[in-house]
């Protein structure tokens, strides 16, 4: 095509709507050629350079688009759409400086411009600038108040800036907007979830499903909202729906296996979490959940070799540490300087966090006045951390101390509602970001601030890396060291953590309390059984009701000695995990000789009380190694049973130790694996001394520091007051 050369300046009217035309149909190759023809012999026409950068840019050729743009701006300041298509192509290069600056340009023009609005606030949300996009979105439900889209993008910024209500409220007036938008109804369903309003959800996500039945996403999310209501079977049928509409679902295969996980069905979730890693060789969260499969199966080694994977896919996934950092407390292939420089892995990634939140040294405390001490645990609930901690909290001197306890969990069963009616002040932190529960704990002016969890679930230890609280403390429920250097002390004690080379596997101060770290309460409600069950039956039962994590291939293959050195004896396993994987251990027992017929096996029993009665069946404990039980230990000895247990080289092996010390049952703490091994043999040979230990035994646990709750309170509360002595000079 010729320019008509009527008129040197300008290209005729019909050039230019032939122009204009070739874009607005999509003939990008014609407008382009058009547009650098006009340019040329035009070089300063500002429409043409205008056409030209919008054409570049649906053509993909950012650089030329940039260059006209720029060009387009030149020439006419004042053009708002000239304005917008520049933002348009700095956003696409990743310059978003100079694309907010472009936008906000184009608004001081026409300052009630919706889509530039709209698009700037698209923008900052995915850059992460919440707080812009939330004024963006504002502005234009300011504008335009009818505007569903505009409510819904507003709930989506206050959603990730976790004002939960507020988002809700927005979602609301999008729906009542626009009953059929499928994106607010998913939206609210999201919101309502992590708000654990799980029936809400389910119904938003059912509109979904109802409005848009191919809807890929709301059939996972509708798994995770109906197995939140314990709805397994429901929710695996979500789940499968989901990768039905979707075959390549990574998240789907990911949530799926964590269904099988909580089934226990452990060979299923391992399937399903390599089916996601297959699709996502860099899915960090799958390898995660892969390793915590393989713990379950005991195959510790392959566990902590995916947990590295998701670490080094992901290196701030702090779970990934937590989860590694417990498995290796299972498994004996690792010497405890190993496993303690592993700890401090978690130091190098997530230390240095005090520096957002320096703390100013609190005035000191005039005499008499309280010291205020925070419990943070997500286990204040029917769990064995509360087991040992409620017996604290309850002889606390409420004249010295003043207790708060920060609760990271939503379940709140009766243990809870006790815990709750006896401390000072209950705050409940699930689901507050890290640093406003810094805050939260700063308001409340802690001086002495307690972590109850270590690298277990539910645990803020990233909260405690910002040193809210000028003492920060560690106790009871990890049996390691944290590794972090802001936390100042652990609670143990001689037994469990001699002087000398546990202080050097530890980066706290190991603080050693004189009667033993635990205080236990005991049921008194369920009885200890009358006589020695190997005299009703003619044969020793042994007996172990620890976590099956903890029975490794060495723990299995010891107790198959014992099993073979004491003739027609059996042994009683019992772990909630135990369901669905029993053929698993029959086969490592068989291996090692033992047949089905000499083990039992229990899973989960919902009765506590049944759980304790099942003690009455075994004569004798055996505790695993190098993990010990605490809970099931302390139990055990409650119910008339003795525990032979192993002294390890490090904490987590000595926990049976300095129970039984406590106790005064020290003959059955053995040095060695022979050792442990022989002694079995010796005390189910000794039908009288077990006899006399069951029916003294408990009398004699009561009579032990480890039931005194009173005297361990005082030596807790010492131990704080030295600490803010030495704080404070």
């Amino acid at each position: 095509m010729k320019l008509s050369s009527d008129n040197f300046f300008e290209p005729s009217e019909e050039q230019l709507n032939i122009l204009l035309r070739y874009y607005q149909d999509g003939l990008y190759i014609d407008a382009e050629r058009l547009s650098l023809i006009i340019t040329k012999k035009f070089p300063k026409h500002q429409f043409a350079w205008k056409v030209l950068a919008a054409t570049y840019n649906r053509t993909n050729k950012i650089t030329q688009a940039l260059f006209a743009g720029q060009k387009s701006v030149l020439l006419n300041p004042k053009d708002v759409e000239a304005h917008k298509i520049l933002g348009f192509m700095f956003q696409k290069i990743g310059r978003f400086n100079e694309a907010e600056e472009s936008y906000r340009k184009a608004l001081a023009l026409k300052p009630d411009y919706i889509e530039v609005h709209n698009i700037l606030g698209v923008m900052q949300y995915e850059q992460g600038k919440f707080n812009e996009a939330e004024e963006s979105y504002r502005k234009i439900i300011e504008l335009k108040p009818d505007l569903a889209e505009a409510y819904n993008n507003l709930s989506n910024t206050l959603k990730e800036q976790l004002k939960f209500n507020e988002a809700e409220e927005n979602s609301r007036k999008a729906i009542a907007l626009k009953p059929e938008y499928v994106d607010a109804h998913y939206n609210m369903g999201i919101i309502l979830y992590e708000q654990r309003k799980f029936n809400e959800a389910e119904e938003s996500y059912r509109k979904v499903i109802a409005l848009k039945p191919d809807h890929v996403e709301a059939f996972n999310n509708l798994s995770n909202t109906l197995k939140e209501q314990g709805r397994v079977n429901e929710a695996e049928e979500s789940c499968r729906k989901s990768i039905t509409l979707k075959p390549d679902h990574v998240e789907a295969y990911n949530n799926l296996g964590v269904l099988f996980q909580e089934q226990h069905k452990f060979n299923d979730a391992e399937a399903s979490y390599k089916t996601a890693i297959s699709l996502k060789p860099d899915y960090h969260l799958a390898y995660s959940n892969l390793g915590n499969t393989l713990e379950e199966l005991g195959r510790l080694e392959e566990a902590i070799a995916n947990y590295n994977k998701a670490i080094e896919f992901k290196a701030d996934f702090s779970s990934a540490y937590h989860n590694k950092n417990m498995c290796l407390n299972y498994s004996s292939s690792y010497s405890p300087l190993y496993i303690y420089e592993e700890h401090l892995e978690f130091e190098k990634q997530f230390g240095g966090l005090k520096d957002d939140l320096s703390l100013n040294k609190l005035e000191k405390k005039k005499f008499g006045e309280r010291l205020r001490i925070g419990y943070v645990s997500g286990d204040l609930r029917e769990h064995s951390v509360a087991y040992f901690f409620e017996p604290l909290l309850q002889n606390h001197n409420d004249k010295t101390v003043e207790i708060f306890c920060y609760y990271n969990n939503t379940v709140i069963d009766a243990t809870t509602k006790r815990l709750m009616n006896t401390c000072n002040h209950w705050r409940s932190i699930f689901g507050i970001p890290d640093l406003e529960v810094s805050k939260l704990i700063r308001s409340d002016k802690i001086d002495i601030l307690v972590d109850l969890s270590g690298h277990t679930g539910k645990n803020r230890l990233l909260v405690f890396a910002q040193k809210p609280a000028p003492i920060q403390v560690t106790w009871l429920g990890y049996p390691n060291t944290t590794g972090l250097s802001a936390i100042d002390y652990r609670l143990t004690d001689i037994v469990a953590d001699p002087i000398g080379e546990a202080d050097k596997l530890h980066s706290e101060t190991l603080l050693r309390l004189p009667n033993g770290f635990q205080c236990f309460q005991g049921n008194e409600k369920i009885p200890v059984g009358i006589g020695l069950p190997q005299k009703s039956r003619g044969y020793v039962t042994f007996g172990s009701f620890n976590n099956s994590s903890k029975i490794t291939l060495q723990v299995i293959k010891t107790w198959s000695k014992i099993l073979d050195l004491v003739p027609k004896s059996q042994l009683v396993l019992k772990s909630v995990k135990l369901k669905n994987n029993k053929d698993y251990y029959l086969e490592l027992f068989k291996n090692e000789g033992v047949m089905e017929d000499r083990i039992k096996f229990y899973g989960y029993l919902p009765s506590t009380d049944d759980h304790l009665k099942l003690y009455n069946t075994i004569d004798i404990g055996l505790d695993p190694f190098p993990y010990n039980g605490a809970t099931t230990t302390c139990e055990a000895l409650w119910m008339g049973v003795p525990v032979i247990t192993l002294l390890g080289d490090s904490h987590v092996g000595r926990v049976g130790a300095s129970i039984l010390t406590n106790v005064g049952l020290t003959d059955f703490i053995t040095q060695d694996i022979d050792g442990y091994i022989k002694l079995a043999a010796k005390m189910a040979a000794n039908a009288n001394y077990l006899k006399t230990i069951k029916e003294t035994l408990r009398k004699q646990m009561q009579r032990a520091p480890i039931c005194n709750a009173q005297s361990f309170a005082s030596d807790i509360e010492t131990a704080y007051h030295d600490m803010w002595l030495n704080y404070q000079k």
